[in-house]
């Protein structure tokens, strides 16, 4: 029989570069401490007859991030006031403690950018946006008849912390703010979903009903343009197109140009000209460091020459 050439030959995988992360024991048991405590108030509001999953109308993953982040209720949805004393602003703080402000957000940040903007031009409050990423997700599958749970399986797909810069392209004119600040924290969750949907195990288009996190296994803190360097890849080379770019990091389409953006926002990346077609950008840490060398060098011809 004949063999196709080319067949015995080894698929090549490209290991995309992923960001290291974190958490201390302290964090992750005061997480699950966070999470048996939502348990027991969810089950007591079971039993006055509302429901344990979306108790009191708000979201699960929402309600035990708020709690993780401080149990005093009385900082929960907070108005907040313009830095002249004015009136109170439509705007909602989830979380207000003293002179900083937490916003939950479990989804994309474009619906942030007015209210994100109000905080920091018009008050004088530290802004912290606290976002959660599915680091490892099970899908529970729910009849929405009997709201019986099917079936709970391990979802191949995972989230990393490079998830975020294609969020954090639509905050990119505020990042650098010395009073704005981004807490991700990586989760193992459960995804309640419906069998509602078109396909023929009702899988496909259907509906989620909730987020339950189960287990805190992450967290990284993004306060100034050092804290973004452990996005860099060690195998990122000092000059590159976004094409090479979006192929070490497993971006596509949008996602390379909106992570490009952040990088470029942040001053990490600088664009230099182009590589045939190609926009050309470079490392600012590598052009430094070349910068340096070449300084030094010059110093050492004139030494050289005086003597």
């Amino acid at each position: 029989m004949k063999i196709k050439e080319g067949a015995s030959k080894e698929k090549r995988t490209v290991k995309k570069y992923r960001c290291p992360i974190a958490v201390s024991g302290e964090d992750a048991e005061r997480f699950q401490q966070t999470i048996r405590e939502w348990d027991g108030l969810a089950l007591a509001a079971a039993k006055d007859g509302q429901p344990i999953i979306g108790m009191l109308g708000e979201k699960s993953l929402h309600s035990i991030l708020k709690r993780f982040i401080t149990d005093d209720p009385t900082c929960y949805e907070v108005r907040i006031l313009s830095k002249d004393g004015g009136k109170a602003h439509r705007y909602v703080a989830d979380i207000c403690i003293g002179d900083r402000i937490y916003e939950i957000q479990t989804g994309g940040f474009y619906p942030l950018i007015p209210k994100i903007s109000y905080y920091l031009n018009e008050t004088d409050y530290d802004v912290t946006v606290v976002h959660p990423i599915p680091a490892v997700r099970y899908k529970v599958w729910i009849d929405p008849e009997t709201g019986s749970v099917e079936s709970r399986k391990k979802s191949p797909r995972r989230g990393y912390a490079e998830d975020a810069l294609r969020e954090l392209f639509w905050l990119r004119d505020m990042i650098m703010h010395p009073r704005f600040h981004v807490r991700l924290l990586f989760l193992e969750e459960d995804e309640y979903r419906y069998l509602d949907g078109w396909s023929y195990d009702k899988k496909k288009g259907s509906n989620r009903c909730e987020r339950v996190p189960a287990a805190l296994l992450g967290t990284l803190d993004l306060r100034s343009a050092e804290d973004y360097r452990p996005f860099l890849s060690p195998e990122l080379p000092d000059e590159f197109t976004a094409s090479e770019f979006g192929k070490l990091y497993g971006f596509r389409g949008k996602a390379v140009y909106s992570a490009l953006k952040v990088f470029l926002a942040i001053g990490l990346f600088e664009k230099i000209g182009t590589r045939g077609r190609s926009a050309l950008y470079c490392r600012t840490d590598a052009k430094q460091e070349t910068e340096t060398a070449c300084a030094t060098l010059s110093e050492i011809e004139q030494e050289d020459l005086c003597e």
